[in-house]
């Protein structure tokens, strides 16, 4: 138990006011001679803790900056890229995927990786993002999941490596920062300047066959790795790299191989990817950062077998359509048509109806905004999205068909010209939600015309 001194000035010792009240500010001026204030007082420096050191050994703290305006300097992250591995086929609008002997499977909400449970030698199955992500200055680049290492303990020549980095077939990646599970069982944080590794072995590894959040924070002089909130290590770049990786645009990769024979089999499985840019708060706006996202509504959803939303083959003639008044004759967004000279002149035929895959818990619903909802003032009836375009060339002229911008982020009403008014926000957008409605584009073909085809 501590004793305090009551009511005194005694050098060295803990003193109090005459109201028994302890004196914790020091003097609030500085002398030539009156010390140093970050030792003696005077002032309270605010500092943050990032970390309390759990796994390090020593609390990890920053202060907090100030701009030349005196003002606190805060940060917006940016989103870049996020899936989340719903349904039973992986988006192979986001990802590339190799595999040899082993197999990649999504199931449960995880990408699973070495399904089949290979033990051989050489057998190696990886996924990577097909966007890489920049590095810019002291914004930081982020990259996070939900991994799980399936085995029981670590298994000898059995090696997962997580992470941003670029890899092929077994050999070591030759670019980036990352986790791995070694072939000698050994767990590592890693950062890889053109092959040359720095790696650093955290005073313990994550929990096996268990849930764990990963999280790699990218910047200038420093990769840090954290699991479950937690600080395992903080790799500096090295006094003789410029940076901590020779490439600036990585992707977000994951791979699990065979060095040599595998006494039991090793998944590891991936869910929740997401990608931020720290602290930039960017100019995109929401329907174009979707875009980038891969998540236009153009796109299949994830959670979905991918397919064409185009009618277009290379190099050859598209199908013949059959023109009706209700049906239409191709089920894509667009793309090439042709069909026989129709004798009605004054009839509206639907060409293209494609049909918004609707959200199930297998697969992510489609949603976001447009910026304008296309119309056919001459239309009939109710139509979705398209517009009619009509170019004369003479009496065998080409007519294309122009679906709006807006159906690659945006909705379609039903469209009279009337049929917006009421519906937009205060922005002037029209608000949407894709759930198993179709996208038309309709045509008038004249009387002369003997065919048609774009």
């Amino acid at each position: 138990m501590a004793v305090i001194d009551s009511g005194n000035d005694a050098a060295g010792k803990a003193n109090v006011t005459t109201g028994h009240e302890l004196r914790t500010i020091g003097p609030n001026t500085r002398t030539p001679d009156g010390g140093d204030p970050m030792y003696d007082g005077g002032f309270a420096t605010l500092v943050a803790e990032i970390d309390a050191g759990s796994v390090t050994g020593s609390p990890y703290q920053r202060a907090a900056d100030m701009s030349d305006g005196y003002r606190l300097r805060v940060g917006v992250d940016q989103i870049s890229f996020f899936d989340q591995f719903a349904g039973s086929a992986i988006n192979t609008s986001l990802w590339t995927q190799v595999a040899s002997v082993s197999t990649i499977t999504v199931a449960n909400g995880y990408l699973n990786l070495n399904a089949g449970n290979a033990v051989a030698s050489t057998n190696v199955c990886r996924v990577q993002t097909y966007r890489t992500f920049p590095i810019f200055g002291e914004f930081g680049l982020q990259g996070e999941w939900v991994g799980v290492y399936t085995a029981s303990s670590a298994q000898i020549n059995s090696v997962v490596e997580a992470g941003f980095f670029l890899a092929s077939g077994t050999t070591a990646p030759t670019d980036g920062a990352f986790f791995r599970w070694a072939a000698n069982g050994e767990f590592w944080c890693v950062i890889s300047f053109n092959g040359v590794e720095t790696a650093v072995q955290p005073t313990r590894a994550p929990t096996y066959n268990e849930r764990h959040h990963f999280l790699i924070s990218m910047g200038n002089d420093a990769v840090e790795f954290w699991i479950d909130d937690l600080l395992y290590c903080d790799i500096d770049v090295p006094a003789g790299s410029p940076a901590a990786t020779a490439t600036n645009n990585l992707p977000l990769a994951f791979r699990n191989s065979n060095t040599g024979i595998v006494p039991n089999p090793v998944q590891y499985r991936v869910s929740q990817v997401a990608v931020t840019i720290s602290d930039m708060a960017g100019t995109k706006t929401w329907a174009e950062t979707m875009v980038g996202m891969g998540l236009g509504a153009y796109q299949g959803p994830t959670g979905q077998t991918q397919g064409g939303t185009s009618n277009y083959a290379v190099s050859a003639a598209p199908a013949t359509g059959v023109l009706g008044n209700t049906t239409p004759s191709y089920t894509t967004l667009g793309g090439q048509w042709r069909f026989a000279a129709p004798v009605a002149a004054e009839t509206d035929f639907p060409v293209f109806g494609y049909t918004i895959p609707a959200g199930t818990a297998a697969r992510d619903p489609h949603r976001g905004r447009g910026h304008q909802a296309a119309s056919c003032p001459r239309a009939r009836s109710p139509v979705l999205g398209g517009r009619c375009c009509r170019r004369r060339a003479g009496p065998g002229h080409r007519r294309a068909l122009r679906l709006s911008a807006h159906v690659r982020a945006g909705h379609v009403l039903p469209h009279h010209d009337e049929a917006d008014h009421g519906h937009r926000d205060r922005d002037g957008d029209l608000p949407w939600h894709l759930h198993g409605q179709r996208v038309l584009g309709v045509i008038r073909p004249r009387k002369h015309a003997a065919s048609t085809r774009d």
